[in-house]
């Protein structure tokens, strides 16, 4: 039975290896994409570093299933932390640009129809 969940676990592993390092390829080539324009800078470089860490667990990832080597495990597990870390660092710069440029919007759009605008009364 014990080597029935091993078999089990390290399956599993290797699928999440897998989609983990696809997911870490997608996000640097998605970051390389917005690095090309000068507003996606920040967003792309962190894009890449979460790339980079979950392509990093994937690799660990499938490591563990081939050679079942616990330290492996533990160090996709890190990796796939660090990439959850950057991530949520990503959504909140993401939100706060995504307020910042609403609030600039509304800034900009209120000083264009003023009441001492002659066209404000046509």
């Amino acid at each position: 039975m014990e080597s029935n969940n091993n078999y089990f676990e390290k399956s599993v592993a290797g699928k999440l290896g897998s989609d983990a390092k696809f997911v870490g390829i997608l996000n640097i080539v998605v970051g390389v994409i917005n690095c090309l324009t000068i507003s996606g800078i920040i967003g792309g470089i962190f894009m890449i570093l979460t790339g980079m860490k979950a392509k990093e667990a994937g690799e660990r990832f499938k490591n563990y299933s081939a050679f079942g080597d616990e330290r492996e495990e533990y160090l996709a597990l890190e990796s796939l932390g660090g990439y959850f870390k950057w991530m949520k660092i990503l959504i909140i710069v993401t939100f706060a640009l995504m307020i910042l440029g609403f609030v600039f919007a509304l800034l900009g759009g209120s000083l264009f129809n003023r009441p001492d605008n002659p066209e404000y009364y046509l």
